[in-house]
């Protein structure tokens, strides 16, 4: 019995360990398909930060622009067996803290997760009807953007202000849910 709660505490670091790995290539591959491909695209470093020049770009390479994110999350769910892993490593160090941290690093990649399918799910949206809207209404629909994106938690590529643990997992959700459907019905899509 002793061996084999041995052999899973092994399993289970050797999980955690690839799990880490694996999430830093392909975030190394986030950073090269961005620097690479999509800069190449015509992407740059200041659109990130500026919706007005990005939103057009997104309506032109959308499925490019959306293979930065689904790299992006295959990287954070490589990381989730990380702080299990941690926690059996680190339990006898203090179970009560090693296990708040576990739930806390989960959280957080679970967060990380609903940033990446809200990007994901809005970008094929907001940026056509950016580009569809009549320059008079373009404020709205960048407006719009501009709520999506100051609610995330994170970007692949630089973060956002830090935001209550709250407002990270709950209100992402809800503004993409209702965000969506009314710029869809105001921008006919």
């Amino acid at each position: 019995m002793t061996q084999e709660f041995g052999s899973d505490h092994a399993r289970l670091a050797r999980l955690g360990g690839t799990g880490a790995l694996l999430s830093g290539a392909i975030f190394l591959l986030t950073l090269l398909y961005t620097y690479g491909y999509l800069i190449s695209l015509g992407l740059t470093v200041e659109m990130l930060d500026d919706h007005e020049q990005l939103l057009p770009w997104v309506a032109r390479h959308n499925g490019s622009y959306l293979g930065l994110w689904w790299i992006y999350l295959a990287s954070q769910l490589c990381l989730l067996p990380v702080p299990v892993a941690l926690h059996h490593r680190f339990q006898h160090v203090g179970s009560a803290l090693s296990l708040v941290g576990a739930v806390a690093g989960v959280a957080a990649i679970v967060v990380g997760i609903v940033s990446i399918a809200i990007n994901a799910a809005t970008a094929p949206v907001l940026g056509p009807a950016y580009v569809a809207a009549e320059a008079s209404r373009r404020p709205r629909a960048m407006s719009k953007s501009l709520s999506v994106g100051s609610r995330l938690p994170a970007s692949p590529i630089h973060g956002h202000p830090g935001r209550p643990f709250a407002l990270k997992t709950i209100r992402p959700g809800a503004v993409w849910m209702s965000t969506v459907g009314r710029v869809r019905h105001e921008f006919g899509l």
